[in-house]
């Protein structure tokens, strides 16, 4: 008797301890630093996005609320989303991960290393640990296009079956690949030697390979929006219509400034300072000393979405117009398909992901990361507010709509200066103490407005 009871505590504890769990809510995503990497895509109603960085995680595109999420280590990347948007890749080093997204939750699908695609092919021995340089879903279903090294092949991952496949020559490398959607076809940024190139692949048949430009610099970056190809090699960013071959806009990388401590011969710097053109770089709306992080097409009104390291800013393509934003720097941004919304990341130091509205840079909704590991968190006594922090600050949340609220910091501006430790009065009133060493730590009695919290004397 004494052991059924026990049998049936332990059902009940279990019971309610999963009632407690699957009701956990995701406040703070992981943080998404700068890629040459897609760092989100749209699901193809554009209801939800995907972020893939130290985490995959689905967001609400109007509400920026995380759906579900993977932990996941860095380095993950070659992120895409299969057309039908029941499926989600990526890549982690040597490792290629399918998860499908059903009912708002993530499933791991499918795993398969690079040793075992290039298993039977020539060479692929020697290319067993190597990363993966691009994947993407194609417009077959259960199909992805996959490239490693000088390796390319279409994978059956449903099936786990290699359907075909073309190896370039020895010494080519794979940098980038991107979907050309409706052409069924991959664009590629191939290094072979020291010359770098961009070639499109039809995917009915791999080895049917064409140029499209060559001697154009390391290209570092590969984006297709429609038939726009925008690329970042190491002395230029240019957006090219695949279509006519034309270059439609084109930035130059800034020069490096001349450093003594580099060296003394100055024709280091005037070799690396070389920037041939590809067209007429546009000077007017970009200034010399002016870096781009990323580029995006907006077909809602024909234009270029710029993130710079003054702005972002958008160029039309018929009147070349520029019309700028400030508010601060971002890493990356995305576009949707239909051109109704906009993610950015890396917005100011506050890390956040941001969904906006690209035509008029209206906030929708917003995400912002901690920005510093948490060592401690504590909640009101009404459950109405969270504080956490570690080391120089503390953030408060608030919890009816779980949004940052505020951020503490110490009246002292030294990097020493510290949140020590902090707790609450009642929902309305907190204690903080703080300062830039132990012999002299500040306690301050803080109380809240509607808006704001004030000091109290």
């Amino acid at each position: 008797m004494r052991r059924s009871r026990i049998i049936l505590f332990f059902v009940i504890l279990h019971s309610l301890a999963f009632a407690q769990l699957k009701d956990i809510k995701i406040m703070l995503p992981k943080e998404v630093g700068f890629s040459y990497y897609e760092f989100v895509q749209f699901l193809p109603d554009e209801k939800y996005f995907v972020v893939c960085a130290n985490s995959l995680a689905v967001f609400n595109t109007e509400t920026a609320e995380i759906i579900d999420e993977v932990d996941l280590t860095s380095n993950a990347r070659n992120l895409s989303v299969s057309k039908d948007g029941k499926f989600i890749s990526f890549t982690l080093n040597n490792e290629l991960y399918i998860y499908s997204f059903k009912d708002q939750k993530l499933e791991l699908v499918s795993k398969v290393v690079s040793e075992e695609l290039l298993k039977g092919l020539p060479n692929g021995e020697w290319y067993k640990s190597m990363h993966f340089s691009a994947t993407f879903f194609t417009e077959q279903p259960g199909q992805l296009y996959i490239s490693i090294a000088s390796f390319t092949m279409l994978y059956d991952f449903q099936n786990k079956k290699v359907l075909s496949s073309h190896t370039f020559k020895i010494g080519d490398y794979i940098m980038h690949a991107a979907s050309f959607d409706g052409r069924n076809t991959a664009v590629l940024a191939l290094i072979s030697g020291s010359i770098s190139s961009i070639v499109k692949q039809p995917l009915n048949d791999l080895a049917s390979v064409t140029n499209v430009l060559t001697k154009i610099g390391t290209p570092l970056k590969l984006r297709l929006h429609d038939s726009l190809l925008m690329c970042f090699t190491a002395d230029k960013y240019f957006v090219m219509n695949l279509d006519n071959g034309k270059v439609v806009h084109e930035v130059r990388v800034p020069r490096i400034k001349y450093d003594p401590e580099w060296g003394t011969d100055k024709k280091y710097f005037d070799e690396m300072n070389k920037r041939p053109a590809l067209s007429v770089p546009d000077t007017i709306n970009f200034a010399s000393d002016e870096s781009v992080s990323d580029i995006d097409y907006n077909p809602g009104n024909g234009t270029l979405v710029y993130a710079t390291s003054k702005e972002i800013k958008t160029i039309d393509l018929k009147t070349k117009k520029c019309k700028s934003y400030k508010g601060g720097y971002t890493y990356n941004l995305r576009i949707s398909k239909g051109g109704d919304r906009m993610i950015v990341n890396g917005f100011t130091t506050a890390r956040s992901l941001r969904v906006m509205e690209p035509k008029t840079m209206k906030l929708i909704s917003e995400k912002i990361s901690q920005t510093t590991l948490i060592s401690n968190a504590k909640m009101s006594p009404n459950n109405r507010w969270l504080i956490m922090n570690s080391n120089r600050s503390a953030v408060v949340w608030d919890m009816r709509n779980f949004t940052k609220y505020c951020e503490l910091k110490d009246q002292n501006s030294k990097d020493s200066s510290m949140i020590y430790n902090f707790y609450f009065l009642n929902d309305s009133e907190l204690v903080v103490n703080s300062g830039n060493n132990f012999q002299a730590i500040e306690i301050e009695h803080l109380q809240y407005s509607k808006t704001k919290i004030h000091q109290a004397h």
